[in-house]
């Protein structure tokens, strides 16, 4: 059951209604998840009432969008119903309008001050794309263009341009998001805030999962975002690229080289010219082995690469630096691609890589329960 809430807090509402997402993920033969629907759960979540008896929480499915403090929001991140939402609220404001008598002035003031700002609300919580973006304004758009005497196809670069360099500073709801997203986590990345430990705990687990010793947003969108699970953050490094802005953050630490010539595995995947799903498989394998570096793949030699690592086997002996991202094992081919991304990357002969590692860093040495296998 739900105990974790005071019985004072859970008596002031009602059970009918209250819900619960409950989590869960399936994964393919070929290691891709996708999220559990509710009836594959068997577990009842259930929660007292005000007579403090146990009563059944009803379950609802990760693509179901619930409205939350006036924000439509699904745990799989999915924008369909506040889209459907935000494009009611642009229609009745686009026919109120049609059937007023508002002047052409009057109506440029609703239009910046009443629809906008109702449509603004929801966009920090949102990773609407552009297009949904223009298609939710276009009712309130259209109309607001009309009755201010001003073409609906007026060049939207002037119309959303800033009043002081000749533009007409009409809010762009794409571009307001995504400033929302920079100055949230401008706000919060180092404070001591709910929202700010989960914006380090993404990027943490986006620094793991991308596998390459840089952070996210210090890295080409188009180049490194296609092993990278959709989240608020990547919608966040997409539009950072789009608008030139340069996002600096100093809270995420770097992944470690262990030893002297150690290297990235996935840095030198991409050196390597794989790409797309060749390079999701790859991370996939790696994610699976919970290996981020060559020296995690290799031997205490540092000459040969392990049979676990070559078979696609978790070597539990090895220490563990990272919390990775759940990741079921990969099908067959998967593992053949990996094996030969390993003896292309080190020009691995007999087992042996070409260059051998040297001391370990940082204490690494002592962690180690065998050193040969």
């Amino acid at each position: 059951s739900v105990g974790r809430w005071s019985q004072s807090d859970w008596r002031s509402h009602s059970t009918g209604k209250s819900w619960v997402y409950p989590i869960y993920f399936n994964f393919d033969e070929k290691g891709d998840w996708s999220y559990a629907q509710p009836e594959e759960i068997d577990f009842e979540f259930t929660v007292k009432d005000h007579n403090d008896e146990e009563q059944p929480l009803r379950k609802k499915g990760p693509h179901d969008s619930t409205e939350t403090l006036g924000v439509y929001l699904a745990p799989d991140g999915n924008n369909k119903t506040a889209i459907q939402e935000l494009r009611k609220k642009s229609e009745r404001w686009r026919d109120l309008v049609r059937t007023g008598h508002l002047s052409s002035k009057d109506a440029w003031i609703a239009l910046n001050s009443t629809v906008i700002k109702t449509l603004e609300y929801p966009l920090p919580a949102l990773t609407l794309k552009e297009k949904e973006c223009d298609h939710i304004m276009a009712p309130a758009l259209n109309i607001g263009l009309q009755h201010s005497h001003i073409s609906k196809s007026f060049p939207r670069a002037v119309l959303y341009g800033p009043k002081g360099e000749g533009g007409r500073g009409v809010i762009n709801l794409y571009t307001t998001q995504g400033l929302s997203h920079v100055a949230l986590i401008h706000e919060h990345l180092e404070a001591d805030t709910i929202t700010g430990h989960l914006i380090r705990t993404s990027l943490e687990q986006h620094t793991v999962e991308l596998g390459v010793r840089y952070k996210m947003f210090e890295l080409d969108y188009d180049d490194y975002s296609d092993h990278v699970t959709d989240t608020w953050l990547k919608h966040t490094w997409k539009f950072c690229e789009e608008s030139n802005i340069k996002l600096i953050e100093r809270h995420t630490p770097y992944l470690k080289l262990r030893r002297k010539h150690d290297s990235l595995l996935m840095q030198d995947f991409i050196k390597a010219g794989y790409t797309g799903k060749k390079l999701l498989r790859l991370n996939q394998c790696r994610m699976y082995l919970q290996v981020t570096t060559l020296s995690d793949i290799v031997d205490g030699n540092g000459k040969t690469v392990t049979r676990s690592a070559l078979k696609g086997e978790i070597d539990t002996t090895r220490p563990k630096h990272y919390f990775f991202p759940k990741q079921s094992r990969p099908y067959g081919k998967a593992w053949t691609l990996w094996r030969s991304a390993i003896k292309k990357c080190y020009k691995v002969r007999h087992g042996n890589i070409a260059k051998s590692l040297g001391y370990w860093k940082d204490g690494e040495r002592d962690q180690w329960k065998w050193f040969y296998q």
